[in-house]
């Protein structure tokens, strides 16, 4: 779980969050996302959260928890994101789920 919901946060990331510095490598991935295609899955992955049971609604709940607060951070101080903030939030995410799921 925690791997999956760490890199479903990263397009969600990407489409939100405006890319800090122009150029940067990360901003062609962000250019190049299906826009359209992010509420198809996010809906999908929040639909199969459920069928992990409790364990994958808490997971599901914590990671929004924790990407909610990293882009709030980003935004508050870099004004956008990058790729480096991208891989930190892969980490945050699953950090965070495995602590939650270990508690």
């Amino acid at each position: 779980l925690a791997p999956w919901l760490a890199r479903v946060a990263l397009p969600l990331l990407f489409l939100t969050t405006p890319y800090a510095r122009p150029g940067g490598l990360g901003q062609a991935l962000a250019d190049h996302l299906p826009r359209r295609a992010l509420p198809w899955m996010l809906a999908l992955n929040a639909a199969l959260m459920p069928l992990t049971g409790l364990s994958g609604l808490v997971a599901l709940v914590v990671a929004l928890a924790v990407f909610l607060w990293w882009r709030n951070r980003l935004m508050a101080r870099l004004d956008g994101t990058t790729g480096d903030t991208a891989g930190a939030l892969v980490e945050l995410v699953e950090c965070a789920v495995l602590v939650a799921l270990a508690i």
